[in-house]
């Protein structure tokens, strides 16, 4: 069972479902089923910033020195600590650094607005988190 979702503010973005999201996975891991939580890049914070990072690519044709600040969240660390059966993928894992995350792959601006990724973006944050991670799904071939 892959969930993902847009948990851009933690679960009070989603209301009352972080007991449904608990259940779910309970229920899940009780069943024998493989959990996967896929996490979300993060985000600009604004358009502001994001029409920075565009005004710049455009004036510069570069974004070496662009980063925007990461977005820790104790939900991660939060679930994986309760169910420690699940799978997370968390794309920042390779993004961030140091409390900044970049905004490209190289030289490749991995944004299509503020809060989502391209197709090319999608595509290199991928290959990347692989060489770095390795593949996290690899544990569901045994």
């Amino acid at each position: 069972m892959i969930l993902s979702a847009s948990w851009a503010n933690g679960f009070p973005y989603l209301g009352r479902s972080e007991q449904d999201i608990h259940r779910t996975i309970e229920y899940y891991i009780n069943n024998n089923v493989k959990v996967i939580i896929l996490w979300k890049p993060n985000f600009f914070g604004g358009a502001r910033i994001y029409n920075q990072a565009v005004a710049q690519l455009m004036r510069t044709k570069t974004l070496a020195d662009f980063k925007i600040k990461d977005q820790p969240t104790k939900i991660v660390a939060d679930l994986k600590e309760k169910y420690p059966a699940i799978i997370l993928i968390n794309p920042n894992d390779v993004l961030c650094r140091d409390g900044e995350c970049d905004v490209q792959i190289d030289g490749t601006f991995i944004y299509s607005d503020q809060a989502h990724l391209n197709r090319l973006g999608s595509y290199l944050l991928g290959e990347k988190y692989l060489k770095v991670n390795g593949n996290p799904l690899s544990v569901l071939l045994h």
